[in-house]
């Protein structure tokens, strides 16, 4: 869960549009309100009642206030993921929802317990892969829906495809993340997003590994790779996820 906070926070952060505003959609209206102001963005100023996509980065928030909002969201990413389409409608969805989420307090301890932990990693991301995440591009989506919706990539930033991990790696995690990243840079064209760069940032670590996607390929496959044929390789006819977890208002490519 500490690994979702600090991805949206990370995202939240670095965003100029609302990243995630098919999550903001799905929860109650005030607490989406709040989460969106705890983030850092406010609607435009000639429209108050203009949705989530339409909100852009306002001015820096306290650290404590980041947290706050992406510890609150992190911890029912999985309800929201599930039924965010059809908040409005389904009962069952809200019955999951008590059961899950329990309480506005008991999210808050939660967040507190977390607190020390998100301050030392954040301290660590302002003192330099912040920037040198800033640097690759503007944020064009984040939790990107690949593959039909059956993987979802942390951030696009420019034309880098971007994961986030924040444990403990060994060489056997950290093989595993690098197959995972070049997969979902090899999909994403199919989702409309042009990919050069595969960046890995192990937060823990304070570690940015950066390398163009066919100079990976090529030294996965241990000789030269026609990306092209890569991709078509890795389509899968499987459908669409039902109920599909992504809503009209994700972000998406930019024009």
């Amino acid at each position: 869960m500490f690994g979702n906070t600090f991805e949206l926070c990370t995202v939240f952060d670095l965003a100029d549009h609302m990243p995630y505003p098919h999550l903001l959609d799905a929860l109650p209206p005030m607490e989406g309100l709040w989460t969106a102001w705890r983030a850092g963005f406010q609607p435009p100023p000639d429209d108050h009642e203009a949705d989530f996509r339409h909100w852009r980065r306002a001015e820096p928030v306290p650290p404590a206030w980041l947290h706050a909002a992406g510890s609150d969201l992190a911890q029912r990413l999985e309800v929201v993921y599930q039924f965010g389409d059809t908040a409005e409608s389904s009962r069952h969805w809200l019955a999951k929802w008590g059961m899950v989420c329990d309480t506005f307090n008991d999210r808050r301890r939660i967040t507190a317990a977390e607190a020390a932990t998100f301050r030392a990693f954040w301290q660590a991301h302002q003192a330099g892969p912040k920037d040198t995440l800033r640097q690759l591009g503007p944020v064009r989506a984040a939790d990107v829906p690949l593959l039909g919706g059956h993987r979802m990539a942390d951030l696009i930033a420019g034309t880098t495809m971007v994961e986030i991990k924040t444990g403990l790696m060994s060489d056997a995690v950290l093989a595993d993340t690098v197959l995972q990243a070049a997969e979902y840079a090899l999909a994403a064209p199919d989702a409309g997003y042009d990919i050069d760069n595969v960046v890995i940032y192990l937060a823990r670590y304070r570690l940015i590994i950066r390398t163009p996607l066919q100079e990976l390929a090529n030294s996965l496959a241990g000789k030269p790779v026609d990306l092209a044929s890569d991709r078509a390789a890795l389509r899968q006819p499987e459908p669409l996820r039902s109920p599909n977890s992504r809503s009209r208002h994700h972000h998406g490519p930019l024009p």
